[in-house]
């Protein structure tokens, strides 16, 4: 609830002398006014709050309002990381799962992986649904857990990654839909399956788009080459169906007409 007060000066409606003045001053006040709100807002979307706003903290420097005097202000962003919460993931429990799958944690949570029944392992990928390890790691580690049927495995979340994808290594479970993600709160998210059959079936659509184009053109042709053939057809009838002019007698000033003759 930061809120800025600003003082105008009062100017009466019969005082046409100082009107002119008055208005350019609402002028430069309200472009204050739209600076000193952009401004709060930016700091409030980086989570940051002010909590000292008065006019010794507002400057003014070739017309541009600057806000200073951070000294009370807080940073919401360290306050909120600096909570640590443990989210809990079952891992199989009677099927080739993550329970849950896609999870949103903040910078600092631990992510506990409880294991409930059969062999699992957990290893961490580059694309959502990548069944091969990571080779884009600073460590180069990539193995959260190794294979086991029991206990759990524990992993930080320290914000270096917007997206962390993960998947089962042991035969197929990988394949059969074992893995998941977790995503940085705040942060964008990528949701696209590295699924290697998409190539082939972009290919697939490709090929299906070509056709159904190939035969729109086509069909655009023939349609074309009818009504072009039809317009030629019914101009040649016209022509062999008019008279002819074949004779003229001048002295009875009748001409001689032939219909079915064409000239």
């Amino acid at each position: 609830n930061e809120k800025v007060a600003v003082k105008e000066i009062y100017i009466p409606a019969d005082d046409d002398e100082n009107k002119l003045e008055w208005f350019l001053i609402r002028l430069v006040l309200l472009r204050f006014k739209v600076q000193m709100v952009e401004g709060i807002s930016y700091l409030h979307i980086k989570m940051i709050t002010h909590r000292d706003l008065h006019s010794n903290n507002i400057l003014i420097h070739h017309g541009i309002i600057k806000i200073s005097g951070f000294g009370l202000s807080k940073d919401l962003n360290n306050k909120m990381s600096s909570k640590t919460v443990t989210v809990n993931v079952t891992v199989g429990g009677g099927a080739l799962t993550f329970n849950p799958q896609n999870i949103s944690v903040n910078k600092n949570d631990v992510i506990q992986f409880n294991w409930a029944s059969g062999n699992h392992s957990i290893i961490r990928s580059d694309a959502l649904a990548m069944c091969t390890p990571s080779t884009s790691l600073k460590g180069g580690n990539a193995i959260i857990s190794e294979a086991k049927t029991s206990g759990m495995a524990t992993f930080l979340v320290d914000g270096s990654d917007s997206n962390i994808w993960y998947y089962c290594g042991v035969g197929i479970h990988c394949r059969m839909g074992m893995w998941g993600m977790i995503t940085l709160k705040g942060t964008g998210t990528n949701n696209n399956p590295a699924n290697p059959s998409s190539n082939d079936s972009s290919s697939s659509s490709q090929g299906i788009s070509g056709v159904i184009i190939g035969i729109i053109v086509g069909a655009g042709l023939i349609f074309i080459a009818i009504v072009t053939g039809s317009f030629y057809f019914i101009k040649l009838k016209n022509r062999r169906d008019k008279p002819v002019l074949t004779s003229y007698n001048y002295a009875d000033d009748v001409p001689t007409v032939n219909a079915n003759t064409h000239a």
